[in-house]
This record gives C-alpha cells, structure tokens and sequence, in this order.
C-alpha cells in the first residue's frame, strides 16, 4: 500500500490556497458580462482555475511514491531575479527593455546557450509579448521608453 506523500499534499494546498484567496480577495468587484468582462472577472476565473488544477494534481500526486524533485536554489533565484527585473523596468524603460533584460538575466540559467540563441529568443519574446499585450490587448506600454 502507498502512503501519503507529505511534500505534494502541502503543494496542493498551497496552490489551493492560492486561488481561494484569489477568488476571495476578487469577490467584492463587478463580474460584468461576457461581451464586457467587469475588473473582477479575468482574477477571480484564474482562482478558479488555479483551484481546478490543484485538484486535478492532487486527485493524481497526493498518493504517489514518486519522489519529489528539488529545484536547485540558483534557478528559483535567477527565475526571481529575472521577473524582477521586468516588474522594475516596464514602468520607466518600456516593454522592450524589460522584456531583454527578463531573457538575458533568465538565461543564466543554462550553463551553455550560444549568443544567436540568445538573440532569437529575445527577439521573438519580445515580438510575441508585445503583439499579444500591446497590440492585442491593447496595454498603454511602450515599446521603448527611454
């Protein structure tokens, strides 16, 4: 018989805990329609989502006797080091930027990636990112904001 494996419980309830507080923090705006979606909608759908997925996880983890893969701590640091970046130079230096100095910081990551590597992943971030966001979706972000 195969016990509990403590280590993907406590991550689905984590991850449970994560889109309930969504939902819940999202409760007091307006849903709108869905021809036009009020503030509320599009965070309180991913709690739900997020809430949705977890049990999926759990349904197929929780009992499992796999063990749990660690992620090395420089991955999660360059991975935070790199969204960082991004959050601060959006506002100030625009999307394009932000979205270089995101690819080259989370780069670090891989030991050997040659520099043409480099450059088509951020060109092409960048290209696909601002067409979904910018062009798309209508953001107010500027290409370049020097």
């Amino acid at each position: 018989m195969r016990g509990y494996n403590i280590q993907e419980a406590i991550s689905v309830l984590l991850a449970w805990l994560l889109g309930v507080t969504i939902i819940v923090s999202n409760a007091g705006l307006p849903m709108g329609s869905l021809q036009r979606l009020g503030p509320g909608a599009v965070p309180t759908a991913m709690g739900v989502i997020i809430c949705v997925l977890a049990t999926f996880v759990g349904i197929q983890n929780i009992r499992s006797d796999a063990p749990l893969e660690l992620v090395p701590l420089r991955v999660v640091f360059v991975v935070a080091m790199g969204m960082a970046s991004w959050a601060l130079l959006i506002q100030d230096y625009g999307f394009m930027p932000a979205t270089l100095s995101l690819v080259l910081i989370s780069t670090m990551i891989k030991d050997r990636l040659s520099w043409a590597a480099i450059l088509i992943m951020c060109l092409a971030l960048t290209t696909i990112g601002y067409l979904i966001f910018v062009v798309g979706l209508r953001l107010s972000i500027p290409l370049i904001d020097w």
